[in-house]
């Protein structure tokens, strides 16, 4: 399964603004595009895999 993006396609992204390397990064638990939702990690964190 997978989603595929177009040039301003719309898609809401739920996770967690972390710091690495001195590098901000968001860690994504949940991606949502048009009805289809795909789940990386669980509410606690741990990965959905």
């Amino acid at each position: 399964m997978g989603i595929a993006f177009k040039t301003d396609e719309a898609i809401e992204v739920k996770g967690s603004k972390v710091k690495q390397d001195g590098a901000d990064l968001i860690l994504a638990r949940e991606m949502v595009k048009g009805g289809e939702t795909l789940t990386f990690r669980f509410p606690n964190g741990k990965p959905a895999w």
